[in-house]
């Protein structure tokens, strides 16, 4: 029998991207970070006046990562200062990580059922969809080390010169 995760993926995208703008509400790092990529991508400084910065500092003393802001500021620029395309980038890395988990589930030559549930149990994860929405620099770094273990899992197959 072979499983189709079409109607999986789809539900997935839409989950995650359906009124992406207004739920959740707007968080105070979320904010701070918003308004540090449009800086940096309109002006080349963050909010403090800082060029090229490695961390960006807020107001009360904590801060945020530069990957995301760099992320965001391409989004902020091409779509405008809102939070839909703020929140976009971290998005389309989720989308990003699932599909290449179907890949490299399907270079290493798994079952479909398994490949299907493994994919349905990892898009279906409330932690996913919800960390997928909040447009946080934290947020990135687990899709990162996802991503970057997949890619290895998928070297390895291309090393050895199995993959179909």
């Amino acid at each position: 029998m072979e499983y189709n995760g079409g109607a999986l993926y789809t539900c997935f995208f839409f989950s995650i991207i359906f009124r992406l703008g207004t739920i959740p509400t707007i968080f105070i790092d979320e904010g701070n970070g918003k308004y540090d990529s449009w800086s940096l991508a309109k002006y080349g400084v963050d909010s403090n006046l800082i060029s090229n910065p490695i961390y960006l500092q807020s107001f009360a003393g904590q801060g945020q990562s530069i990957l995301y802001a760099r992320l965001a500021g391409t989004f902020l620029k091409i779509l405008g200062y809102s939070i839909y395309a703020y929140r976009l980038p971290l998005v389309l890395v989720a989308i990003t990580s699932v599909i290449l988990l179907f890949n490299v589930l399907n270079a290493f030559v798994v079952k479909s059922k398994a490949i299907f549930l493994t994919t349905m149990i990892f898009c279906t994860s409330p932690r996913l969809i919800m960390v997928s929405r909040f447009g946080m620099d934290c947020n990135v770094a687990p899709f990162m080390v996802l991503i970057d273990t997949l890619l290895l899992l998928l070297s390895t197959r291309l090393r050895v010169g199995v993959l179909k």
